[in-house]
């Protein structure tokens, strides 16, 4: 998968700008402030339909102007001929999200996911090490969404049945203490739901973290010069024993009772948690800054990896302000891995990667929001 060619308009603080970017390493650099990131960013938004860096879309409109337009042409990999086909994906705000995929207008977000793939480091990333649980199921979610619609159906799938059941479990105990038995019922109905598609998600996420741990462990190994281990491990709200549909909702009805005292959901995917040790330590705690960057980095190359055992496609890497933490010895690793992929990388010194022998690459000096 390439981007061939990359157009905003009214973004951040891009008036226009069309970029036709090199098949392999791209290089946009300059001093702090100039727009840098806010290029990676909209490249981000053709991929997982929102930004790394906010909630709001109308955050990122132009200061003074009222709507943006994002779009990536790229060329995707016919599965069945192996020929280059040229696509599109177009994301516009004008007070509400709109998304075209070949200039179709998409009749939902979510029918954008997994046409244009792209993982993406960045330091708002180091949360799903330095954060809390939701920062790791972002990460997991967003990567198995782009790979597979069978995870993001029944990840859709589960999210409509809980908003269902929290607000159902808010309204049986609010101030009288009663429980009505016909929304208790109505829970178990959708904890009938939430079993099966829990159930396939945490089959998914389980076989996904085998995979993650084998290819982020490796590729941690190396950047650290094979001086240090690092491992993940799922840890799913639920028993790992609980095989089966039936047992789930077995046990969520069980809870029943106490979800009602909380008036929320207590047990299921939606409260699951990745363990991530470094040398057997908790990295959160015993990690430093530079160890928890690199082991960032190593779970993002390992996405970018399995994406592409999963789909057939090399997806788009895109790097935010990476290069400048790591020593010398550790920009020549990582540099040489990206060799094969078409990459963005931003950073304020391009000379990085100029004294790097074997790597070529585009360079893009960026100036108040216009490629220089």
């Amino acid at each position: 998968m390439k981007v061939s060619r990359l157009q905003l308009e009214d973004f951040r603080n891009y008036t226009g700008l069309s970029m036709i970017p090199g098949e392999g390493l791209n290089v946009i650099y300059g001093s702090n402030g100039q727009g840098k990131t806010n290029i990676v960013e909209a490249i981000y938004v053709c991929a997982a339909g929102r930004s790394h860096r906010t909630a709001r879309d109308a955050d990122m409109v132009k200061s003074g102007c009222k709507n943006f337009r994002i779009t990536i042409e790229f060329e995707k990999r016919n599965q069945i001929s192996g020929t280059m086909q040229p696509q599109s994906v177009s994301v516009q705000y004008d007070g509400k999200k709109k998304v075209f995929v070949n200039e179709v207008p998409a009749r939902r977000l979510v029918d954008m996911i997994g046409h244009f793939q792209a993982v993406m480091f960045s330091p708002e990333e180091m949360a799903m090490i330095k954060e809390g649980p939701s920062c790791r199921r972002r990460f997991v979610d967003i990567a198995q969404c782009q790979s597979s619609a069978n995870y993001l159906f029944f990840l859709q799938r589960y999210q409509r049945a809980l908003e269902q059941k929290n607000r159902l479990l808010k309204k049986i105990f609010p101030c009288t203490g009663t429980t009505g038995e016909k929304e208790k019922k109505q829970v178990e109905v959708w904890n009938g739901i939430l079993a099966e598609a829990g159930h396939e998600i945490m089959k998914i996420r389980d076989k996904y973290t085998l995979l993650l741990n084998r290819q982020a462990s490796e590729i941690f190994h190396t950047l650290s010069s094979q001086k240090e281990a690092l491992e993940i491990r799922y840890s799913p709200s639920l028993p790992p024993s609980l095989e089966h549909r039936e047992q789930i909702l077995e046990t969520m009805n069980k809870n029943l009772q106490r979800e009602i005292q909380q008036g929320a959901a207590l047990i299921g995917p939606h409260r699951d948690d990745w363990n991530i040790r470094l040398n057997g330590e908790d990295i959160r705690v015993y990690g430093s800054q530079g160890q928890q960057r690199t082991a960032t980095l190593s779970l993002i190359m390992a996405e970018a990896l399995l994406m592409e055992e999963d789909t057939r496609q090399k997806p788009v890497i895109i790097l935010d302000d990476i290069m400048s933490e790591l020593d010398a010895d550790r920009q020549k690793q990582l540099s040489f891995r990206l060799r094969d992929w078409q990459v963005f990388v931003t950073c304020t010194d391009e000379e990085i990667f100029r004294r790097i022998e074997g790597i070529e690459a585009a360079y893009y000096r960026v100036v108040d929001g216009k490629i220089d």
